[in-house]
């Protein structure tokens, strides 16, 4: 290994490492421990079961999704199986080394399905700037919904309805953006080969790569069956924090679980840990604490609980499904 590679590397961890410590002290100074092995004896097991099903079929539908995204960019697509398969192995490596899960899924999609790997790595950015989308226009939802409860109306006249139409609007400049990446990758095309010869052919490449593996979200008729699958995936994600606030027995409905989903996506999504391990459980510990009035221990065993069940099933399925992908490929 490269020293600079070697340096990197050890920053990247180090960065994890400090960011994990002060996630869990933060979560562990303020916790009744009594009240948090309490509520963790309470919790009836055979409940938590029933939320399997739905947390792996939020995968499947992240695959089918991902399916769609990449038949729109080569005209053909691999089985939903396969991509659900890739999905799985890819947030399991992400529960061991962050975000590395994002290079693995496509490179061992693009082998099975024998498709180019810059179109299909490009297809992840695509379905990644969908997740960001939708959480912007989630968290503009969110304040509406609870702008007493979080304290956030806004200063100077600037309405919360304000706020909302703002997220909307950048996230449609985004959209516009990347559906006319075609455009504005041949003026930095242009630019770059004024500087580097290496720009003019592998760059051009790997730019077609790109530009292919985006083209999906520049196909308006694709839009609703989009639309149709990342809700259906979000609701997935919600439908076990609702279902484990009934199994805690704590004083959240239906929209208070809702609120509780956008702030953990945030934690997840800025997260620099494994498995966003540490800052999901401070995050989610804190806001059940300060916004439902919810005790720190039992908090806290939501939050265990939670990550745990969640983390544990990617890596057993993701495990099964790295050995049958190694079956097939020898």
């Amino acid at each position: 290994m490269r020293r600079p590679e070697r340096w990197r590397r050890l920053i990247r961890w180090g960065v994890s490492l400090a960011v994990l410590g002060i996630s869990l002290w933060l979560a562990l100074r303020v916790t009744e421990w009594g009240a948090f092995l309490e509520a963790l004896r309470q919790v009836q097991s055979g409940w938590l079961w029933t939320l399997v099903p739905v947390v792996l079929l939020s995968h499947l539908v992240r695959a089918w999704r991902w399916q769609l995204l990449l038949r729109a960019a080569l005209g053909q697509a691999p089985r939903v199986l396969e991509a659900f398969s890739a999905v799985m192995i890819g947030y399991a490596v992400n529960a061991l080394l962050p975000r590395a899960g994002e290079l693995v899924r496509p490179y061992i999609l693009s082998r099975r399905a024998e498709m180019p790997l810059a179109v299909v790595l490009s297809s992840v950015v695509a379905e990644r700037f969908l997740d960001v989308l939708t959480l912007a226009v989630l968290g503009g939802i969110g304040a509406v919904l609870f702008a007493d409860h979080l304290g956030v109306i806004g200063a100077g006249g600037w309405s919360l309805v304000g706020s909302l139409l703002l997220a909307l609007a950048l996230a449609t400049a985004g959209v516009v953006v990347v559906a006319y990446a075609k455009w504005w990758g041949r003026f930095l095309l242009r630019w770059l080969q004024r500087w580097s010869p290496w720009a003019e052919g592998r760059g051009a490449r790997l730019l077609e790569g790109l530009q292919q593996g985006l083209s999906a979200l520049g196909q308006p008729r694709l839009y609703g069956a989009l639309a149709l699958l990342t809700v259906a995936m979000w609701v997935c994600y919600w439908l076990p924090l609702y279902g484990l606030c009934r199994i805690f027995a704590l004083p959240l409905g239906p929209l208070e679980a809702f609120e509780l989903l956008v702030i953990s996506a945030v934690a997840i999504a800025v997260a620099p840990t494994p498995s966003a391990a540490g800052v999901y459980h401070v995050t989610v510990q804190l806001a059940l604490v300060e916004l439902f009035g919810v005790g720190s221990g039992e908090a806290l065993a939501y939050a265990v609980v939670a990550h745990g069940l969640s983390t544990l099933l990617v890596l057993l399925v993701g495990g099964i499904c790295w050995m049958w992908e190694h079956v097939r490929l020898r």
